[in-house]
């Protein structure tokens, strides 16, 4: 079976800070929701808008049915670690060349 080299993921709707309690399950689903329909594919995997999560925006992702969400805290996936508490390296915005010498120094 051939895997997709990338996938569409969801980020929420208005892009609040999900550590607050306001409308966190319509944020995180809706996208979810109106993601799907644009796209015509399941979409698994969340982000949190500016790096805001807490066990709450946790939760909203679970029952919004994602299977993982990303965080803003660089690192790297270790066996046995939360699939909603990704690390990852923001990407800059560098010329070809420049993200090349970038992506060689992260190892």
């Amino acid at each position: 079976m051939v895997r997709p080299a990338a996938e569409v993921g969801s980020h929420t709707r208005g892009h609040p800070n999900l550590t607050l309690p306001s409308d966190r399950d319509r944020e995180v689903a809706g996208a979810k929701l109106a993601l799907e329909e644009m796209i015509d594919r399941p979409v698994a995997s969340f982000a949190y808008p500016n790096g805001y999560y807490d066990r709450a925006a946790i939760a909203a992702a679970e029952r919004a049915g994602y299977r993982g969400a990303c965080t803003t805290e660089p690192g790297i996936v270790v066996a046995g670690g939360s699939p909603f508490e990704v690390p990852r390296y923001g990407a800059p915005d560098l010329d070809g060349d420049a993200f090349a010498r970038w992506l060689r120094e992260l190892g």
